[in-house]
């Protein structure tokens, strides 16, 4: 039904109508555009796929309202602003929606998206160039200053411009490298938490830590991979405008994984195969 009222919308707009694409040819995530059926249901439209809002939503992300992290649509009010009117105790147990492989392998892949090429990935990268380009614009000014440079030998300005200009050319993978590091993220998780009931947070958290630790190569556990190298940021508070998570969870979630691993016999290290 919600598919045939969005197909209805489409023709009289004027845009194609194409059939429902196979789920494992695309995985919605929050780069896609969705259709709004009714309060709570939405249609992607890419892929036509449907996505159900409500409490127990894996994309699930508590802001100052609940609101989902697919169809950014606001679902309710946080928990903990409701009025107390004593029927309930003031630190209720929260029972965490039971995520399937399906859930957990999109909510992996969807993460490195954010951190690869998302939104705020790419607000931090603008902001970083607008800062540097204002820093070597000063630098060539005034070293065309001090060689007393005319405005009208316009190659000399070009030779200052490159010589001072730094390239910032940032490497984003194509969708096979992303979709084997997904898959081995999922496998590492479970061979870690293999006894845990997975969390929405805690993989964000996961995915992050492991996608900085291969940049880097730093310890046993994660060894260096060049190309997550070149995708990865150059700072680390560049991942709490990717994916809200501050630096300080990401050292937990480290801290954790190398006493996880190194309880293992042998010591567990990132599968690369």
């Amino acid at each position: 039904m919600a598919v045939e009222l969005f197909n209805e919308h489409c023709r009289k707009t004027g845009a194609p109508v194409f059939p429902i694409t196979p789920s494992h040819l695309h995985v919605c995530s929050a780069q896609c555009s969705f259709f709004i059926i009714d309060q709570r249901v939405s249609i992607c439209t890419s892929s036509r796929h449907i996505h159900q809002c409500s409490d127990t939503c894996p994309f699930l992300k508590i802001e100052e309202e609940m609101v989902c992290g697919l169809t950014k649509r606001t679902i309710g009010p946080r928990l903990d602003y409701r009025y107390y009117d004593g029927t309930t105790t003031f630190t209720p147990r929260r029972r965490h929606a039971q995520l399937n492989t399906t859930q957990i392998k999109i909510i992996v892949k969807s993460t490195l998206n954010d951190i690869i090429n998302g939104k705020g990935r790419i607000a931090a990268e603008e902001a970083r160039n607008r800062r540097c380009a204002r820093q070597e614009l000063v630098s060539i000014t005034k070293c065309a200053r001090n060689i007393r440079l005319h405005r009208g030998n316009w190659l000399l300005y070009y030779e200052l411009f490159l010589k001072h200009s730094h390239r910032n050319d940032r490497y984003i993978p194509n969708e096979h490298n992303i979709n084997m590091l997904s898959h081995l993220i999922y496998k590492f998780f479970c061979q870690l938490y293999k006894d845990t009931v997975p969390v929405h947070r805690v993989l964000v958290s996961f995915t992050a830590v492991c996608f900085s630790e291969l940049a880097v190569g730093s310890n046993a556990i994660f060894p260096l991979v060049p190309w997550i190298a070149e995708a990865a940021p150059n700072h680390a508070n560049i991942y709490s405008r990717c994916i809200l998570i501050t630096c300080r969870g990401m050292t937990a979630t480290l801290m954790d994984i190398i006493t996880r691993a190194n309880k293992s016999k042998p010591a567990l290290v990132f599968p690369l195969a």
